[in-house]
């Protein structure tokens, strides 16, 4: 085996082609935990300032030019958001299927959707122009979770 001194992020269980952002956004999310309580601690979220040193890394070992700090900056903010709508849903979807007493996946999915919601108010408050064209993707995904949600609870609790 070769050594070498790069990083090579590889999500084998949900591997997919993806936006670098969306994952990235991820990475930072995953910092809050919650997967052993179904209740993330946000507190433990990297601040600011690391998250864009940690993009300023990323960027260089790219070989991208310093100007495109600021823009991934702004899209894994952006995804943020969209991610804890992505595991809200993931949630109440274990949730039917697996039901509820090893883990609470109910519990978590209200929590990713209650972060998510705070992301949004917090993008739409600090730059309500540049968030515009995302609102409704973001609004879609809470639809569609509230639709996911009815659809478990009034339709059937879980498989046995």
């Amino acid at each position: 085996m070769q050594s070498s001194s790069s990083i090579q992020l590889i999500d084998f269980e949900y591997g997919s082609p993806n936006y670098a952002a969306f994952d990235i956004a991820n990475h930072f999310n995953e910092y809050a935990g919650g997967t052993d309580t179904g209740v993330p601690d946000y507190k433990l979220l990297m601040s600011s300032a690391e998250m864009r040193e940690w993009i300023e890394i990323y960027v260089r070992e790219k070989g991208e030019g310093g100007g495109e700090v600021e823009e991934v900056m702004e899209t894994v903010e952006r995804f943020m958001e969209v991610n804890h709508y992505y595991w809200g849903l993931w949630a109440i979807v274990q949730a039917r299927n697996e039901g509820v007493e090893e883990f609470p996946y109910d519990r978590y999915a209200y929590e990713r959707f209650a972060q998510g919601a705070k992301e949004r108010k917090k993008r739409l408050s600090a730059s309500k122009k540049s968030w515009n064209r995302y609102a409704g993707y973001a609004t879609l995904g809470v639809a569609a979770a509230a639709g996911i949600y009815v659809g478990w609870k009034f339709l059937g609790k879980k498989k046995k």
